[in-house]
């Protein structure tokens, strides 16, 4: 349906309609001004309601062609403009098409963001990971484990990184200490050392001499040989007697003193 201004004149020999609701006096001009719509299906003009909806066809009916004013009663409001009950829910449906679809791309969008955010986190670890795998590589390059015995002949099983201080600092508190071994091992291998011969376990880092931890020690002087730092270790022979001198079996433990209420 296409829109089209008639005075009155035009609209009673074009239409012959009744045009009063639809009629306007233009100012300063004796004639009258109707907004009547070609109605295709019919062949002829008719006039539309005072509130007429200015819509336009998105497909042909069977009243209407593609394209023509709609014409209806304007019932409803889209912003500023008036419109019939049809075309404000056929508003609406493209209103609501058009937000689900920027809500799915936002959906999409965060799914991006957080796949994004994964991959870096992820990123993160792996990299935290070789930092972590690289500072205790360069800690274990500089590290060692010793085994030192005192004159009672309980054995130290320790780490250090600066194993000539740390003697010396030994000895300051215990006295005379004998090298027996020194091999290169990190804090991890202490732990697993301390673990394996935990039976023999007296206080803390020192063992009592059982034969299994005599017998680790003597055999890493003979199977490493020149691999292991020896350096100011005692003569193997000594390794020999303090073998023949091994204890078969823990010492039994000491009472804890309990103390008094």
């Amino acid at each position: 349906m296409t829109s089209q201004n008639l005075t009155t004149q035009d609209h009673e020999s074009g239409c012959g309609q009744n045009c009063s609701q639809a009629e306007h006096r233009l100012p300063g001009r004796d004639e009258h001004v109707v907004l009547a719509v070609w109605n295709s299906a019919s062949g002829d003009y008719r006039v539309g309601p005072p509130n007429m909806c200015l819509a336009t066809w998105a497909t042909a009916g069977v009243t209407h062609a593609a394209g023509e004013i709609c014409g209806g009663e304007a019932t409803q409001s889209i912003g500023d403009v008036q419109v019939c009950q049809h075309h404000h829910d056929r508003a609406q449906e493209w209103i609501h098409g058009q937000v689900a679809e920027k809500l799915g791309e936002l959906d999409r969008y965060d799914m991006a963001l957080d796949q994004k955010r994964k991959s870096l986190d992820a990123e993160i670890d792996k990299r935290e990971v070789r930092r972590k795998e690289a500072l205790k590589k360069a800690r274990s390059a500089d590290s060692i484990i010793y085994y030192v015995r005192r004159d009672d002949g309980l054995i130290k099983i320790g780490t250090s990184t600066v194993f000539r201080n740390r003697l010396s600092q030994l000895r300051m508190q215990y006295g005379e200490l004998d090298v027996l071994l020194v091999h290169r091992g990190d804090r991890d291998d202490e732990r697993e050392l301390h673990g394996q011969f935990r039976i023999w376990r007296e206080r803390g880092e020192w063992f009592h001499p059982g034969r299994p931890l005599v017998a680790h020690i003597r055999l890493a002087r003979i199977s490493e040989g020149s691999k292991l730092r020896t350096g100011g270790a005692v003569p193997f022979g000594v390794l020999e007697s303090l073998t023949r001198g091994a204890l078969s079996h823990p010492p039994p433990r000491k009472p804890r003193r309990q103390l008094s209420a």
